[in-house]
């Protein structure tokens, strides 16, 4: 019955400096933003046709003061998990395992993630989140991420329980996802 951006705001309502990177259909989702939080800073990618997600992402790091988090606006992810990403202060990328139709997929040594691609042999996939020193955040170019992540590699990886929506059909299964996790945690 809500927005998954409604959704992380409240996840994140222990964090005062929250950064939201907009581009297309951008007033309508400020707008359905501030309803849910006031405080928090928009950035506009004016760009975002010609930009992959390390565009907003940079744009979003400027806002910064030391670390950058980036979470994906379609990612559904368990509340504990991400609380305890976001308090990491060593770089991470967060993994689940693999259950997207068009993953970014990780290869694991030791914890760390060495390489990262549509290509890669893997049960894990990357998820989408980053918590990075800003300078990092700062150097990812404007295409995506993870392109972006490579010359950082390797970068540690912490497993978390999310479910990303890519296709219509994943709004189903995002709904039981969701209810499955919250009757874990009662």
């Amino acid at each position: 019955g809500k927005s998954l951006i409604h959704r992380q705001l409240m996840q994140l309502s222990f964090l005062e400096n929250v950064t939201v990177v907009v581009g297309f259909r951008g007033r309508e989702l400020v707008d359905h933003i501030w309803d849910v939080r006031r405080d928090v800073k928009i950035v506009i990618n004016h760009d975002y046709l010609k930009t992959g997600t390390a565009g907003s992402f940079v744009l979003g790091a400027r806002t910064a003061t030391n670390r950058v988090i980036s979470l994906d606006g379609d990612l559904l992810i368990e509340t504990i998990d991400l609380v305890n990403f976001v308090q990491q202060d060593a770089n991470f990328v967060g993994v689940t395992n693999r259950k997207s139709k068009l993953p970014v997929l990780v290869e694991l040594n030791r914890d760390k993630v060495t390489k990262m691609g549509f290509e890669v042999e893997s049960d894990l996939e990357w998820t989408g989140l980053v918590n990075i020193q800003k300078e990092i955040a700062l150097s990812l170019g404007a295409n995506h991420v993870f392109q972006g992540l490579d010359t950082h590699l390797p970068i540690s990886a912490l497993q978390v329980n999310c479910f990303e929506i890519d296709e219509p059909e994943d709004i189903l299964n995002a709904e039981s996802w969701l209810m499955e996790s919250e009757m874990n945690h009662e």
